[in-house]
């Protein structure tokens, strides 16, 4: 057990991200090992409730353990952490991050003559708004991968 109290939590830049990295680890000592809620906690340095909510979530979506093998860390936590536990409403994503060179090509796109910016918004997925804004940022320089 002590190999899971000083487990190494570090992530590099190749490392996909997750924001718990610990969910293996409490399933394994749960069914492997027949620990309580609170052991698990204690061992892993994670709340209980935090412990206790990652259990209800694991057995409202129905996965066994051991997990199947395509079940990755990433995979896992997106499919636990995908429905709010009290409304069991889908959870918001993160507002996509768009790469710079797509908003300049959408801020070029915008700029050709007999454009029209609500159209190209919506043939590309995004909202007229943001195509505005980076449309003005890349008039004043300010959408420049230089700036």
């Amino acid at each position: 057990m002590d190999t899971f109290a000083n487990m190494d939590t570090t992530v590099d830049r190749n490392t996909p991200y997750t924001s718990r990295p610990w969910i293996t680890a409490a399933l394994s000592l749960r069914f492997n090992d027949a620990l309580t809620y609170r052991e698990i906690a204690e061992l892993l340095d994670i709340s209980t409730s935090a412990t206790h909510k990652m259990f209800k979530r694991f057995r409202r979506t129905g996965i066994n353990w051991p997990l199947p093998e395509e079940y990755t860390p990433e995979r896992l936590e997106e499919e636990l952490y995908a429905f709010n536990l009290e409304t069991n409403l889908p959870v918001k994503k993160r507002r996509p991050d768009w790469p710079l060179e797509f908003k300049i090509r959408m801020a070029d796109l915008t700029l050709q003559p007999g454009a029209c910016v609500a159209q190209i918004a919506r043939e590309h997925g995004i909202n007229d708004n943001l195509l505005f804004n980076w449309r003005n940022l890349h008039r004043q320089g300010l959408l420049d991968p230089a700036s």
